[in-house]
């Protein structure tokens, strides 16, 4: 009898982050040590505050995934779903070499914007009128079904979250 043996192949690249998108952006950004932050309003009860945060772009992901499909995607999975479909496209993997493709995502955090948006709902309406969709978005898991959805990997799916362990 013969085992079948598994190998782990990292095959492409996708990154983003408050440097840019994709590899380039990042090597441009540790080569010149250039990195320009942008502003975020952040709502208070006082008003808007602006605080200066490294913000990534996800608007590249409409060559990927139609921008009406996006809708209730939160941002922390839009930035998983960007990175996964650069690292399929450096790959060089179309669409029918998908099959049986798994995933994992790691993730200290995990959508913390999103689970405090729910918790301020829940505090806000109760918890019968909290939203469901900031309630869907807010488990640890739902970005890497989003991703696996959205490519249709149809392999194992896994998400780690163990704070710096991921």
């Amino acid at each position: 009898m013969r085992k079948a043996t598994m190998g782990i192949t990292v095959q492409g690249i996708g990154v983003v982050g408050g440097f840019g998108t994709g590899v380039e952006a990042l090597a441009r950004a540790l080569a010149t040590g250039e990195s320009r932050p942008g502003l975020l309003a952040v709502p208070m009860a006082e008003g808007c505050l602006e605080l200066t945060a490294f913000r990534a772009d996800t608007s590249r992901l409409e060559d990927f995934i139609p921008r009406r499909s996006l809708r209730r995607v939160d941002r922390y999975a839009q930035l998983g779903l960007l990175g996964a479909h650069l690292a399929l496209a450096d790959a060089g993997l179309l669409e029918e070499d998908r099959a049986g493709m798994g995933l994992v995502l790691a993730s200290g955090f995990g959508a913390t914007a999103t689970t405090l948006a729910l918790i301020d709902s829940i505090i806000a309406d109760s918890d019968v009128c909290a939203s469901p969709t900031h309630f869907a978005n807010s488990l640890h898991n739902a970005a890497a079904a989003n991703i696996s959805m959205a490519l249709g990997a149809t392999g194992p799916n896994l998400t780690v979250s163990q704070l710096h362990a991921s």
